[in-house]
């Protein structure tokens, strides 16, 4: 499977292999916060063995400020795109364009939605220094309806995996 945004830092994006060094994509808007994000799987742990992921997302993000009620989620590695949406005070809801992905066991091409919610938490200072909330990744068929098995194994799509976010500067 291709792995979504955020999980795709779980596993090395072969870069050596392009000849070059890939930028990270820079964030838009005010930068409030460079965390290093850890998640914790709450649901969907079959969901996440079928996509062959074995560990907790850890990363490192910017959570900017891009308006006055819009945010956005920046990964900081190469070739990732941010995730945009919405936001009230330090309130996020952001969330990624779909992207194709499969499962070994599914016979249909499937797409992936990865969302992150939850909110910035301020020192005395006003200054953001933790995240705490969550990132929910949905699976499912790209041409909608179900899925077809390519073997005896069922496809699990649709299917989802959320996983709790907590982190600090």
């Amino acid at each position: 499977m291709r792995r979504p945004t955020l999980i795709a830092a779980l596993l090395a994006v072969a870069c050596a292999a392009c000849g070059r060094t890939a930028a990270a994509v820079p964030c838009p808007g005010d930068a409030q916060a460079r965390l290093q994000l850890e998640g914790t799987l709450v649901e969907g742990a079959d969901c996440a063995a079928e996509a062959g992921i074995t560990a907790a997302p850890l990363l490192a993000v910017t959570v900017a400020f891009t308006g006055d009620a819009s945010a956005a989620v920046c990964p900081s590695r190469a070739l990732a795109e941010p995730l945009l949406g919405t936001r009230t005070g330090d309130a996020i809801d952001v969330s990624a364009e779909p992207i194709s992905a499969t499962f070994t066991s599914c016979s249909c091409t499937l797409q992936v939605t990865e969302r992150v919610t939850g909110a910035l938490t301020r020192d005395g200072t006003g200054a953001a220094v933790a995240f705490s909330g969550e990132l929910v990744d949905e699976v499912t068929p790209a041409a909608g309806g179900a899925c077809p098995a390519t073997g005896t194994a069922a496809c699990l799509a649709p299917c989802r995996m959320r996983w709790t976010l907590s982190g600090t500067r």
